[in-house]
């Protein structure tokens, strides 16, 4: 198995890759040729969307890939679920888009969540195709996948953009992005729904997928409930800052950190009758992740005003904070951040659930004092939330698995020490060495930087070389 999981890992890394370093390229061209007004004017809409398209799924993709059986009569049941609970969500959508987009006060996003909503009525088409795959270990016909529909959105938006069509650019270039997924993925995969339904096993299957809907539900608020405050109570060019920096610093990690996730979700649920073995290849794969997350984190604080000034253009002065702390954010929450995927694989998905609703009679109070304040001091509370939640994942952890809530400290140790290290290096470096921001310079002390990192952590060297299968040994296997 550790085999499989190194090569689907390999495959998913590439896949993801396709994806999260040509849309970044896309994006920031996409930034000289519209507004952040317009970008806030979408992601308004999408925060809409996005929460019909987890209710049209219904977390049956997750069941798919937990649930032990007929892969074929499994996944023939799970799509004309989504596809006809995908129906139904888009007609409540589209008549309800007015009312939707009443509260950011623009009343243009309402034709954009009936148009972008038609991804709701797609995502039958590539979502459980891309389950079975994931369910196999199978990530290599993902690559070609990715690979396609990261080029497609650029291919549409920017010369719509280049031809004044604002807005409308990047709606277009995402809907019709996901019809060449549906397309490519059937291409790929054998398997076709077939008419028929197993009423006894929707049954079966609704009793894992309510947890998982739920908890993809809640944590829906986590990936857009900053944007919703933001928008309400900002205005939409705040709106587009906060979106597109974030955005930004998601790219970043999804290339190093997110391929990963659906392979230990399928690695874990092979040992969901072991938790104790599901407790241990829970610390190791998040000791791995805290060396990279880490780092990125740390190095990306320390360049947010020379990526401002390099990177965008006037318009997009005040961007520079939206970098920093979200990194600082992502690098640190990372470092739990495959704890959701242990808890429904080994069949607690109520587990996230219950947290995050928890978490929720925090976050939302929190969100709406520090919104009034600035976005400043709405990004430095996000950081601090994070901060709360860590613990409150490792006490989780050790009643569930018996994982030792002071040993994570202990194995991430090493990775904070050489983290401060290496932001202190840099900061030296740039404000003493080359105060000026220079692609050249950044490079420098960038390389610099990372040379301070991996000396101070050769102590986890063995740790590093054993995870990739180049040295024999047990420890981190």
């Amino acid at each position: 198995m550790r085999q499989q999981i190194r090569t689907a890992s390999l495959w998913s890394l590439l896949s993801e890759a396709a994806v999260r370093v040509i849309t970044p390229f896309v994006f920031l061209v996409l930034a000289r040729l519209l507004t952040p007004e317009d970008f806030g004017l979408v992601a308004t809409a999408m925060i809409v969307v996005s929460l019909a398209q987890l209710i049209g799924d219904a977390g049956m993709s997750r069941a798919l890939i937990q649930r032990e059986g007929d892969t074929v009569a499994t996944a023939n049941t799970v799509f004309w679920m989504n596809l006809g609970l995908g129906f139904v969500v888009y007609c409540i959508l589209f008549v309800l888009a007015d009312l939707a987009a009443k509260p950011f006060g623009d009343p243009r996003a309402a034709a954009i969540i009936r148009v972008q909503g038609l991804q709701v009525l797609l995502m039958p088409f590539v979502s459980v195709h891309k389950a079975v795959f994931q369910k196999e270990l199978n990530f290599r016909p993902l690559f070609k996948l990715q690979l396609v529909t990261a080029v497609v959105p650029g291919l549409i938006s920017v010369p719509f953009a280049m031809y004044g069509m604002g807005y409308w650019a990047l709606v277009w270039g995402a809907l019709i992005a996901t019809v060449v997924q549906a397309v490519v993925v059937w291409r790929q995969s054998d398997w076709r729904p077939r008419l028929g339904f197993d009423r006894k096993l929707a049954a079966s299957l609704l009793g894992f997928s309510a947890w998982t809907s739920g908890q993809s539900i809640v944590a829906w608020f986590y990936q857009w409930g900053d944007t919703f405050f933001v928008g309400i109570v900002l205005t939409s060019a705040a709106m587009g800052l906060y979106r597109t920096g974030t955005a930004l610093i998601l790219f970043v990690f999804a290339v190093a950190i997110a391929p990963l996730q659906p392979v230990l979700f399928s690695a874990f649920s092979r040992l969901q009758d072991n938790l104790p073995g599901l407790g241990d290849a829970l610390a190791k794969a998040n000791k791995a992740i805290a060396m990279v997350s880490l780092p990125i984190g740390t190095l990306v604080f320390v360049f947010r005003d020379a990526a401002e000034a390099l990177v965008f253009n006037a318009q997009w002065q005040g961007i520079a904070p939206v970098i920093g702390w979200a990194a600082l954010t992502q690098g640190l929450a990372w470092t739990v951040g495959s704890n959701a995927q242990a808890y429904s694989a080994a069949g607690r998905p109520d587990v996230t659930l219950k947290l995050n609703l928890v978490l929720l009679c925090v976050y939302i109070p929190v969100y709406w004092i520090t919104i009034q304040a600035g976005l400043e001091s709405f990004l430095k509370a996000r950081f601090a939330l994070t901060l709360l939640a860590i613990p409150v994942h490792l006490y989780i952890a050790k009643r569930l698995f018996g994982t030792g809530i002071l040993s994570f400290f202990d194995q991430v140790k090493w990775s904070l020490v050489a983290s401060a290290s290496l932001a202190v290096a840099t900061l030296f470096l740039s404000r003493f060495v080359f105060p000026q921001p220079s692609i050249l310079a950044c490079g420098l002390i960038g390389c610099a930087g990372i040379t301070v990192y991996v000396l101070l952590m050769w102590r986890e060297w063995p740790f590093a070389m054993q995870l990739l299968g180049l040295t024999p040994g047990s420890k981190a296997e």
